[in-house]
């Protein structure tokens, strides 16, 4: 059925709907003829959009100056969120990262080459762990005790490689020295 209403049916007491597929009331017929027809509950105004949630006659409209509800008012900060907030971090230290460089540097490099700079690296990861733990301990607003912890522990493993390694190579030396000089 078509007409000058977009498809829709016209009747005298209906409105046609806000939008293309939107629900049409039923009309109420009176019980018995010459009955006057039941009184309706007010139907509120369709939305202006489709998904709209419609507005009610008697709702109490917003006060000006006032948040929805569970917002903080204007000027107000917001609350905390349930839990302790979270501690700001400590201060590096810098001998305690230095201590993880030269750690580091002196056991890498013993792997790679035995030369004098991976134990000059071990040596000095030593000292500046011990410095840098005994910093922390004095000062206990500094962080990276673990870094230091790290570098140190790192620097006596690499000066003990070093040593090892360094060891083999004397021996070794000594032992071809002696070999070669006997051959005569």
């Amino acid at each position: 059925m078509s007409n000058d209403q977009g498809g829709y049916p016209q009747n005298p007491g209906q409105q046609p709907p806000p939008y293309p597929g939107a629900p049409v009331p039923p009309q109420q017929q009176p019980a018995y003829p010459g009955a006057a027809p039941a009184p309706q509950a007010p139907v509120p105004p369709a939305p202006a959009y489709p998904g709209a949630a419609p507005t009610y006659p008697g709702a109490a409209p917003a006060a000006p100056g006032y948040a929805p509800p569970g917002a903080p008012a204007y000027g107000q900060p917001y609350a905390q969120p349930y839990g302790q907030p979270y501690a700001t971090p400590k201060k590096s230290n810098g001998l305690a990262i230095t201590a993880l460089i030269c750690g580091i540097a002196g056991v890498v490099l013993c792997i790679v080459a035995y030369l004098v700079l991976p134990f000059l690296a071990s040596v000095a990861a030593i000292i500046t762990g011990h410095m840098s733990l005994g910093r922390i301990k004095r000062d206990p607003e500094l962080g990276g005790k673990g870094l230091g912890i790290t570098g140190l522990v790192l620097g006596y493993v690499g000066a003990a490689l070093n040593l090892i390694i360094g060891g083999f190579v004397i021996i070794g030396l000594i032992f071809a020295i002696s070999q070669s000089g006997s051959s005569y």
